[in-house]
């Protein structure tokens, strides 16, 4: 019995089983991707952020204004 064949067994017989198997490949999936895609963008753009330059404006502004 091959991959196929022991997928169906398990998750393939009945549609609901199909259904639950299916939504949470995409459930888990969407956490892969959206949390790679994430720390693929944080490391390209570190220091670019607003996230990363908020405190260097506050603490020019703050200086500034005294």
């Amino acid at each position: 019995m091959g991959v196929f064949g022991t997928f169906y067994n398990v998750a393939g017989k009945r549609f609901s089983t199909l259904l639950l198997t299916a939504a949470g490949g995409v459930f888990v999936l969407d956490l892969v991707l959206n949390r790679g895609t994430e720390a693929f963008w944080e490391s390209n753009n570190q220091g670019k952020l607003w996230k990363h330059i908020k405190p260097k404006i506050l603490a020019q502004q703050q200086e500034e204004s005294q």
